[in-house]
């Protein structure tokens, strides 16, 4: 599933806004130019720096003191800005707001550090959602699974810095912080209808599902409402972890949902969903991991299909060895209801020798004809798959 594409927007101001507005409207232009820089630079997120746009980083249409890293120039000017439009008004607030996301997006650790962990706490500012799925993504982007890649990226003072480490230790040290009625932004949704932990089952990101779900251990309800918020797609967390064969990330959610002490009812067809989708994208050890939380082996798909049924054309003799040893060998000779086929007549009419050979072995019934009348080795026979006939 091809990634999403989402770039970080400002609190207040979409990109498509021309920022050259606010310089006019304050009475120094400075928060107003600073505004418009920021929202220019913005409108880069996720690209790395070409030689022009460091250029034009000269003339100051990226704060050079953002991208250098200079925290204690950025402190001094968001001291003087506070005294000038006061430290709490909504304006000043979103302009510190936007000031993290750029500093997160050119992995300035001082400042970004500062900015999350001080100035928001000094000047009232929120941790939302929204600054929450910004680190998320630029860790994903960056291609880190359970660990932290280095990823380096180009810096005007000419020397490189690993992006994953600076925002893994900002989102981490910035969820420490959150006291229990603030995770509620973990529960917020974007544009569409995602929350933080479905982008941090889209990229894989462990560490970061387990500090999501950390409240899971006193509030088993916390950790549903999180795993099983379900997007404009209609796909949960859940999902995303399955369909990207994210493995240890389903076990986290998994786990949290406490599935070996009970199984929810409502739980079951979901789990039954996800497991047809690890079979038909034949992720073997996703599927092992739900036979393990959830061993109902008598769902089908509205045609009749049981879990065996769909992965005997597939030829992957270690999926179907998984499910014939996780209990769906009970189920080794039920018929789909469009032609009357068992998971034998799949294999045989892919002419897929090891499946064939472990179904027999598993008791599948030679004898059992179709709609039509045919055996499944005359199925094998009539297309030239004479060694499974």
């Amino acid at each position: 599933m091809q990634k999403p594409s989402i770039g970080y927007i400002p609190s207040s101001i979409g990109a498509a806004e021309c920022p050259d507005n606010y310089a006019s409207t304050d009475q120094s232009g400075l928060e107003g130019k600073l505004r418009a820089e920021i929202l220019r630079s913005l409108a880069l997120t996720g690209s790395r720096l070409t030689e022009d746009s460091a250029r034009s980083t000269q003339h100051g249409v990226i704060p050079g003191w953002i991208m250098e890293d200079r925290s204690s120039e950025l402190r001094s000017l968001l001291e003087k800005l506070s005294l000038n439009y006061g430290a709490h008004s909504p304006r000043f607030q979103e302009l510190v707001y936007d000031m993290a996301g750029l500093s997160l997006t050119y992995s300035s650790k001082k400042s970004a550090t500062y900015l999350l962990l001080e100035a928001f706490q000094q000047f009232g500012v929120e941790i939302d959602s929204g600054i929450l799925i910004h680190m998320i993504c630029l860790l994903g982007r960056g291609g880190t699974s359970g660990g932290y890649n280095e990823v380096e990226i180009p810096s005007p003072c000419g020397h490189k810095k690993r992006r994953n480490e600076v925002v893994a230790s900002c989102f981490l040290r910035t969820v420490q912080q959150l006291d229990d009625h603030k995770k509620d932004a973990f529960l917020e949704k974007d544009a569409i209808k995602r929350n933080c932990l479905h982008y941090g089952a889209l990229y894989g990101l462990q560490a970061i599902c387990q500090s999501i779900l950390e409240p899971a251990l006193r509030d088993k309800s916390y950790a549903a409402r999180l795993i099983l918020s379900v997007d404009s797609q209609g796909y949960t967390p859940l999902h995303y972890a399955v369909i990207n064969n994210h493995t240890a990330v389903a076990d986290i959610f998994l786990t949290a949902l406490d599935l070996e002490r009970k199984t929810s009812c409502d739980l079951v067809p979901l789990l039954d969903e996800l497991r047809f989708i690890a079979i038909r994208y034949q992720f073997r050890d996703i599927i092992y991991l739900l036979g393990k939380r959830h061993s109902g082996c008598d769902t089908r798909s509205p045609e009749g299909e049981t879990a065996l049924y769909v992965a005997a054309p597939t030829g992957n003799e270690k999926v179907v060895d998984i499910l014939l040893r996780t209990g769906w060998a009970e189920y080794i000779d039920a018929a789909e209801t469009a032609r009357g086929w068992t998971p034998l007549f799949s294999a045989c009419a892919e002419g897929h020798q090891a499946v064939t050979k472990l179904l027999l072995q598993a008791g599948a019934r030679q004898d059992i004809v179709d709609d039509i009348g045919w055996t499944a080795k005359e199925h094998a026979a009539l297309r030239g798959h004479l060694i499974v006939a």
